[in-house]
């Protein structure tokens, strides 16, 4: 486990509120005997053992607002909450799950918070599309039209102010076979990827695995991003983005969801010319379209924590030898203090500062309960069984409204 305080700068006006968010992948919350993937269950005692030690995360690591994602069973998990010994009058909303074979993400608000469900099916408000053979003879065409696991999507009031929680679980890197071959079990057919059975998986058959698991994670951060988008740009809210997005801070898929993919320090007027005119964009053209990016950009909490502690020790994930951090929280802008890029806003284009209505306070990264199961385990590691995941809880102050 590693925290670390972090001193908050240019927190403007008001008395501040805490608020605490967390993020915690619980790696298949399910019942005993319960096969949640073919051939892997649960015992009696993995899972009591299991439910002690994440209702003591929760009892340690006191959030405010909990995303969790893997829960395979709901009433499990409210069994966990009040192993916990969390007061009665929390929320406890799951996403809008439709999909029967992948667990789903839920979001856990304690006693006092005030929470409205924000209703987030798992059909894509808009189809990612790749590729039109008919308009432009693409031979790649892509149409990816819902989240493998729907968000979960709540509001929350907090010092007289509405913050929107996006509870994230974006598409793993596992590779991903189609299922076209079946067989028949008592009677019932049974659909299964040819890959599936391990003495004939071709080795070629990996990588285009890996395509369709990638294209899929690109096409939901892609999705999410229109959504934040939305909700900062339309609606003027301010967001917070917590979950498994299953790869790393520089991935490209969490550079979409971040906003990253355009940045202010690449818009320079003189590198840029108006395609009709010819001409290059006058400063305040520049300036306009540099201040609509800035205000949907997110930063990470992880990064912002690493930048003031003494060293880097922060990861949520271990596999093969690679720790890693992909589990995130992620705030918009008005939820962080200021900073360089403020100052470069308004020295390039004269954009004034922002009014931060909170800041990052301290974050706690726990991770003493991972290793690295691929990799071979230390005698006296046991047979650990609380998660393959790290949790991850952002500390903010927020200014009263």
């Amino acid at each position: 486990m590693s925290h670390t305080l972090v001193a908050e700068s240019n927190h403007v006006g008001g008395a501040p509120r805490p608020f605490a968010v967390g993020t915690f992948n619980l790696e298949n919350l399910a019942r005993p005997g319960v096969e949640f993937y073919p051939g892997e269950k649960w015992t009696d005692e993995q899972v009591r053992r299991k439910k002690a030690a994440l209702a003591n995360v929760l009892r340690n690591y006191r959030a405010d607002v909990w995303v969790f994602q893997e829960v395979w069973d709901g009433s499990l998990l409210r069994e966990v909450i009040a192993d916990a010994g969390m007061a009665p009058g929390f929320s406890l909303i799951e996403s809008d799950q439709t999909r029967t074979n992948t667990p789903r993400v839920w979001l856990l608000a304690r006693a006092g918070i005030a929470t409205r469900k924000v209703p987030m099916p798992s059909t894509m408000p808009t189809p990612v599309e790749i590729g039109d053979p008919e308009r432009d003879g693409s031979k790649l065409v892509v149409r990816v039209t819902e989240f493998e696991r729907a968000p979960v999507v709540a509001d929350v009031d907090i010092a007289g102010r509405t913050i929107r929680i996006c509870g994230l679980h974006m598409k793993s890197k596992r590779p991903a076979y189609p299922k076209t071959a079946s067989m028949t079990v008592d009677g019932t057919p049974v659909a299964y990827a040819p890959e599936d059975i391990l003495p004939d998986l071709d080795p070629r058959s990996p990588p285009v695995g890996l395509l369709r698991s990638s294209v899929q994670r690109l096409a939901e951060a892609a999705a999410a991003r229109r959504l934040l988008v939305d909700w900062i740009e339309r609606e003027g809210r301010t967001v917070i983005v917590a979950g498994d997005l299953n790869d790393t801070p520089e991935a490209v898929s969490t550079q979409i969801i971040r906003g990253d993919t355009l940045r202010f320090s690449f818009l320079k007027a003189k590198d840029k010319l108006n395609p009709v005119t010819g001409e290059p964009y006058d400063n305040a053209a520049m300036a306009g379209a540099v201040a609509r990016f800035e205000k949907v950009r997110f930063l990470d909490a992880a990064a912002l924590f690493q930048e003031r502690a003494r060293r880097d020790v922060f990861f949520t994930h271990i596999f093969g030898g690679d720790y890693a951090t992909i589990d995130h929280i992620l705030l918009s802008r008005d939820l962080t203090a200021l900073d360089a890029a403020d100052t470069l806003l308004r020295e390039r284009y004269g954009i004034s500062e922002r009014v931060p209505i909170g800041s990052l306070v301290y974050v706690n990264n726990v991770n003493d309960h991972l290793t690295d199961k691929d990799a071979g385990r230390p005698p006296d590691a046991g047979d650990r069984v609380v998660s393959d995941h790290g949790a991850v809880i952002a500390h903010l102050s927020i200014r009263q409204a």
